[in-house]
């Protein structure tokens, strides 16, 4: 952020909003073997309010920073593949 065009401007650092349930539709989608667990959750739960919600623009991130931001949808993946990795009882969740 050292770009003087950055000068006095906030930044928003998200591909877009997202919602529990929509993460947890990824897993059961994209992990067959965590389908049964995901799908056992209370699913009228974790989504977007009903009432509406806060919705952000980052498109400055990407026009004056430079930066492209990672999906969502990727960044589950690429977190529960990591989760997978670890050895013990440090993800008996998943």
């Amino acid at each position: 952020m050292e770009k003087p065009e950055a000068a006095g401007k906030r930044f928003f650092f998200t591909a877009r909003h997202f919602s529990n349930k929509e993460i947890a539709r990824i897993i059961g989608d994209k992990f067959s073997g965590y389908r049964t667990f995901v799908e056992s959750f209370d699913h009228s739960k974790g989504d977007f309010p009903s009432d509406g919600y806060y919705r952000v623009d980052s498109s400055r991130t990407k026009d004056i920073l430079g930066i492209n931001i990672t999906s969502v949808k990727k960044c589950v993946v690429d977190s529960v593949n990591s989760l997978k990795g670890l050895k013990g009882d440090s993800c008996a969740v998943i």
